[in-house]
């Protein structure tokens, strides 16, 4: 089953069992806490996702975090006790600068309007991260519902309506009763986290870059009419269950109230019940590359749920006589996992690993081309008019609004690459897939009374 059939399965089965309505035994509306967490946890079942797992810390190594941590929230103590700000933003800072700095590209625009006035949350943290904004971690919710877990009481698992009706339509077997549970009980917990924590700072807006499924936050804000801005992070369609819900769900309490996206090429196929989305552009996807020297014929785009199957292409290319220079660009997720890779191709003199110390733009600058199955980077490339080639396993078809562009070679097997990797790039009229940051339009809307 592809990833269009199985969306349609599954939407088709939260509209007639009427899942959106379901509550539980305190009368808390479940199903949009849960149904991303099972979406995946089925399909991935069903194409079976297999992991790359990562070293082990050493002991030393976590120790360091933890008193990193610890001063770290010292810190945000004292600032959120005797600092004001106008604004909260949840940053992920994933890519590493030519300065060594940790920064988000998505969020980089506005911060850099808005920096002086923010109180900045880092959710992505690393050992050794240097981070380019003043930032804090989210070590107040850790503590929190840790301890929360400490003190509750061990109770029976309630039974969910939708359980049963799950395992009936795709005949599997899990305990989704426990999973709801959990998942009911980490929502309700940051809930109150998070209704006591903006009540402290206040802020005019919430900006966050996360995957949209941050729905406790989601619903503080909401429950405290403050407006959540959530910003396109990546890859966001028709078949990506945190932004796409059935065409008869249009309000849930539990998203944010606007979404900044990167064109007007990434809403016209979706159903995300928020507010408004709003075209913001970003000025990091909108550069154009300033093609150089070619290093690599092929760069490979790497992801959690990707990553064997792509391991065992590139080991088929290999084997087929494949001799040009290739570029395996790790997602940001894998930082941890990079050393068991660099292992694995460590005696091919015409294979690079590159984690987070080059962006994709670099990367794309002297590549002739690149393989993904599913990720936002596909995109990227055809902007910088960069072949792209779509290995035709798991969730290709989340990108089936390229297939038509000549640029986009779909294959099956390594024969086919390498027959077709010294095509040129056919230049044509094609989709607007990433816009200039718009400042004027950004200004206008946090200083507007509407929103």
């Amino acid at each position: 089953m592809n990833i269009i059939e199985f969306t349609e399965k599954f939407q088709k089965m939260e509209v007639e069992n009427e899942f959106f309505n379901f509550k539980d035994s305190n009368g808390v509306a479940y199903w949009d806490l849960v149904r991303y967490h099972i979406f995946m946890l089925i399909y991935k079942s069903l194409t079976e996702v297999k992991l790359i797992e990562p070293r082990k810390k050493k002991s030393f190594h976590k120790l360091g975090g933890g008193i990193r941590i610890f001063f770290n929230y010292l810190k945000f103590l004292y600032t959120l006790n005797f600092k004001g700000f106008k604004y909260l933003f949840f940053v992920s800072s994933k890519h590493i600068d030519n300065q060594g700095f940790n920064r988000d590209l998505i969020s980089n625009d506005i911060l850099s309007i808005t920096k002086n006035d923010t109180l900045i949350i880092e959710t992505f943290r690393r050992e050794r991260a240097k981070y380019y904004y003043d930032s804090y971690f989210e070590t107040g919710k850790f503590l929190s519902l840790n301890f929360k877990r400490i003190l509750s009481r061990k109770k029976g698992i309630e039974k969910y309506s939708c359980s049963q009706i799950i395992k009936s339509i795709f005949e599997f077997s899990y305990d989704f009763d426990r999973l709801i549970y959990n998942l009911i009980w980490n929502y309700n917990h940051e809930l109150q986290y998070y209704k006591r924590f903006l009540k402290k700072v206040n802020p005019s807006y919430i900006f966050m870059v996360q995957n949209g499924i941050q729905k406790g936050l989601f619903a503080a804000a909401n429950k405290l009419n403050i407006p959540i801005v959530e910003l396109q992070h990546g890859l966001i369609g028709p078949n990506h269950p945190a932004y796409s819900y059935p065409t008869s769900i249009t309000e849930l309490q539990t998203l944010p109230k606007y979404l900044f996206s990167f064109s007007d090429f990434w809403a016209k196929n979706i159903n995300y019940p928020v507010d408004r989305i709003i075209t913001i552009g970003n000025d990091h996807y909108y550069q154009k590359i300033e093609r150089s020297k070619i290093e690599y014929g092929l760069t490979v785009i790497f992801g959690e749920a990707v990553a064997v199957d792509l391991i065992n292409f590139i080991n088929a290319l290999l084997n087929n006589g494949f001799s040009q220079a290739i570029c395996i660009k790790l997602h940001p997720n894998q930082i941890e996992k990079a050393e068991r890779i660099k292992e694995q191709y460590s005696s091919f003199n015409n294979i690079r690993i590159i984690s987070n110390e080059k962006t994709l733009n670099e990367v794309l600058a002297v590549s002739k081309s690149i393989l993904a199955i599913q990720s936002t980077c596909v995109y990227e490339a055809l902007h910088n008019e960069v072949k792209v080639f779509l290995l035709k396993i798991k969730g290709y078809q989340a990108h089936i609004d390229i297939f038509d562009n000549p640029n986009t070679y779909l294959i099956d097997e390594p024969t086919e690459l390498i027959k077709l990797i010294d095509e040129e790039f056919i230049k044509h009229k094609t989709e607007v897939y990433f816009e200039k940051f718009n400042k004027q339009k950004f200004l206008v809307f946090i200083n507007s009374s509407e929103n």
